[in-house]
């Protein structure tokens, strides 16, 4: 949400005020009028701006500037967008100090600040795009940033009158677990100056405090608990001042369907104005719930009960607690939908094959990807076990459903309840693939988990063997060498690594009279060769075999002039001499169904005849 319409429909039963004189009933009269009568919100910018001028007005500018009021506040609004668009968003990464959260991305930008021209929703965008980041450790942490005071944040004229404005910012986080608490402690201090005299008309300084808690994850009957306080303390050039602490309470109750149903919401205003004060409170207030949070265009009050106690101008208090009440409805809504998008994608709900220690993953991105792959033989049963388990609490008492996308079959397709016993049968035919998707759904939240089966394919075993010779300028070497064999085995991603155990021995002849020749072997190490099946030329598969040489390594033993030498420096790294005889094949292709291979090369003196013998094991 940056800067949407929403509006705010307040539905008002018929109620009855109580008797002898009391306050306290479904909801008195005066403050069923004061809903029945608020505006709509359909700007959380400007329905911040409104409950402001509210302030403002009580504190005496509307009567200091007269006639000119409208436009000095038009200048105040702008001036403060501004202040607040030049604010950075806080650094999460650098607020939480704790290792799981540290090695997190390197810098994380929440929003784009250009759309935060406002406190509160600064504060409800961050607390929300927040969300995901804070609670994608295991881990708990708390911390801090302060933005140092931007001065001048923003200056605007509007020919006649200057505003000058100073921003300061702190921001604070806690994570426990899956309860995640942010606040904002804020000050904007305002100016306003006479352009023709440079004279201060006026100051005000505007101190607000925000604080959201919310627990992400519904608890064993669905509830989400979101708690949000505001504080404001707003003091003038005019020697009146205004206060007022808010605290709106909403608890979310999530369906079977692992979807918000509905949210029921409190409400309390402690203000203090010059005019007088109020202390209102009223419960019983309830919201629809839809796929992304909820409706705060909805905001229903006819079973609502309350009580409000003013003095003095009972007309301004009640007209600024239901405007912030409207206000505040609607503001913390995305914090609500991006909760509502954790639980309902792995965050909360963990589903797990301990078999293949494998699970839900944690990041929203991933729950659609493959965890674990298994080789399985052809027309063979492959049984594993089905548990359930939370991030943060208990286990859920839920029930699973499996899907599969592939052949052959899936037993049972339903688990009433986790544990549970799953048995995949695999089709006749080799290369299958074939993916089980496991859901869990429930008012605990959604946990998938996706597992794939591979049909046993045809596995390759190779070895090679071969010999070089290199001569120049009365330099020789000669060298045999050979890999004993290896089976291919699958990896991921279509790829197959072998490791077969190498040998070499190798002389050299040199031109001298004392020292003419050295010696050498390797052994006690192997060559890495990857694999990956494809269509050949005429559609028939076919083996792409290629030395890694980054997995490759040989021990080395040399002597010569009567000195040995053991694991020379990289002498032995990526295979040693045989590897680079090895690399200078460099893709073998081989029958699917096996073969002997013979590459012979000659490159500057260089003679190098090499044999790669494949077989498929039955």
């Amino acid at each position: 949400m940056h800067r949407g319409a929403l509006a705010l429909v307040i539905a008002v039963g018929t109620l009855t005020a109580c008797s002898s004189g009391g306050k306290t009933a479904q909801l008195p009269a005066e403050l069923r009028s004061a809903l029945t009568s608020a505006s709509p919100v359909t700007n959380v910018v400007t329905a911040d701006d409104q409950e402001t001028h509210v302030l403002l007005d009580d504190v005496g500018l509307r009567a200091k500037f007269g006639g000119e009021a409208d436009a000095v506040y038009a200048l105040l609004d702008k001036a403060r967008g501004q202040a607040f668009e030049t604010e950075p968003a806080p650094s999460f990464t650098s607020a939480i100090h704790t290792k799981a959260f540290v090695t997190g991305p390197p810098e994380v930008r929440l929003v784009d600040d250009t759309f935060l021209q406002s406190m509160p929703l600064q504060f409800a965008t961050h607390f929300a795009e927040g969300l995901d980041f804070l609670t994608s450790s295991s881990e708990s942490g708390t911390g801090s940033e302060d933005e140092p005071e931007h001065n001048p944040a923003s200056k605007q004229d509007d020919g006649v009158r200057t505003v000058t404005d100073n921003v300061s910012e702190s921001w604070g986080i806690d994570v426990a677990g899956s309860r995640v608490t942010v606040a904002l402690g804020a000050k904007l201090t305002e100016t306003v100056t006479d352009d023709k005299t440079h004279s201060v008309l006026v100051w005000v300084t505007e101190s607000r405090t925000y604080k959201g808690v919310i627990d992400i994850c519904p608890d064993t009957a669905g509830g989400v608990p979101l708690n949000v306080t505001t504080q404001i303390l707003i003091d003038t050039s005019t020697g009146k001042s205004v206060s007022s602490d808010a605290t709106l309470d909403l608890h979310g109750h999530v369906n079977d369907q692992a979807g918000l149903s509905s949210v029921d919401a409190t409400y309390e205003n402690h203000s203090k104005l010059p005019a007088g004060s109020i202390d209102l409170s009223m419960g019983n207030l309830s919201l629809p719930g839809t796929a992304n949070g909820y409706d705060g265009s909805s905001l229903n009050t006819s079973s609502a009960t309350g009580s409000v106690n003013t003095t003095g101008d009972e007309t301004a208090g009640l007209k600024f607690a239901v405007s912030d009440l409207g206000l505040s409805v609607n503001l913390i809504e995305p914090v609500m939908e991006a909760a509502q998008k954790l639980w309902r994608n792995g965050r909360c709900v963990v589903v797990a094959v301990p078999k293949y220690n494998a699970e839900t993953p944690r990041k929203i991105a991933e729950q659609g990807s493959v965890q674990h792959t298994e080789e399985v033989d052809t027309n063979s049963d492959t049984t594993f076990g089905v548990t359930l388990k939370h991030r943060y609490g208990a286990p859920p008492q839920a029930p699973v459903d499996l899907s599969l996308s592939g052949e052959d079959k899936l037993d049972p397709e339903h688990l009433d309840a986790a544990p549970g016993t799953v048995t995949y049968t695999a089709p006749s035919d080799d290369g299958k693939t074939a993916t089980v998707t496991l859901t869990s759904t429930s008012k605990r939240g959604i946990g998938k988990l996706v597992i794939e089966f591979d049909t046993k394919s045809k596995k390759l075993a190779m070895s090679m063997s071969g010999n070089m010779r290199f001569g120049s300028n009365g330099i020789t070497l000669t060298a045999q060498f050979q890999g004993s064999t290896g089976v291919f085995k699958p990896v991921g991603d279509g790829k197959y690594r072998a490791s077969l155990p190498a040998i070499t021995s190798y002389t050299i002849t040199v031109p001298g009279e004392n020292c003419s020749s050295a010696n050498g072997n390797e052994g006690r190490g192997t060559l890495v060769f990857d694999g990956t099946r494809v269509d050949g030329p005429d559609n028939k598969p076919v083996w792409h075999v290629q030395l890694d040489e980054k997995r490759s390594f040989v021990h080395t033993n040399e002597s010569a002039c009567g000195i040995s030498f053991s694991d020379l420096p990289l002498s032995g790294a990526g295979g040693g001499l045989v590897g680079s005889m090895a690399s200078i094949a460099h893709v073998v292709t081989i029958p699917g169904d096996g073969g002997t291979v013979r590459v012979n090369k000659n490159i500057a003196g260089l003679t190098v005849n090499e044999t790669f013998v494949a077989t498929v094991p039955k």
